[in-house]
């Protein structure tokens, strides 16, 4: 049997089935990794790296400045950006040359680019994944709504019972 993922306190307080204690949970909120920066220092403030091709930093910043907008993305995570990047424009550009030996009738050339884009597809996955680009990944990440409106019965007969037993 496997145990699930550690989830971040935020999601287990949310979620609102925690079992940890009010101390526990804010050293947990504390000690949790979010996308943090040092203070007076803003999280979406770091260039691309310099190994990034100069016509991917467009959209190098453009993606930064969604991530960080979500809290998602800090300069410690700038490269995984980057490599995401490039693994996938180098999944593009083996796809076009997978396609051209296929029209070219090229068998043996269509199977070897084609396991070269199935790589590039592997490691753009594995980043967007990191990244939360995905949407799994993001359905991680994502804190459950809070609805206070919709209780349930045998929910609202404890709270009555409770206030009951309080007032007397």
């Amino acid at each position: 049997m496997m145990s699930r993922p550690k989830q971040a306190a935020a999601v287990l307080i949310a979620g609102g089935k925690s079992h940890l204690t009010k101390a526990e949970k804010a050293m947990r909120l504390e000690t949790d990794a979010v996308a943090r920066s040092p203070k007076g220092e803003d999280a979406g403030r770091f260039h691309p790296p310099g190994w990034l091709p100069k016509d991917l930093r467009a959209e190098y910043n453009e993606l930064r400045t969604q991530l960080t907008g979500l809290g998602l993305i800090s300069k410690m995570d700038r490269d995984i950006l980057g490599f995401y990047l490039v693994a996938r424009t180098e999944y593009v550009h083996a796809g076009k040359r997978a396609s051209a030996a296929i029209r070219a009738g090229d068998d043996e050339g269509a199977r070897n680019w084609g396991s070269v884009q199935d790589k590039y597809f592997k490691q753009a996955r594995g980043c967007a994944g990191d990244l939360g680009l995905t949407i799994t990944s993001r359905c991680r990440l994502v804190l459950p709504p809070k609805l206070e409106d919709d209780v349930d019965e045998f929910t609202q007969f404890l709270q009555r019972r409770n206030r009951a037993a309080g007032s007397e």
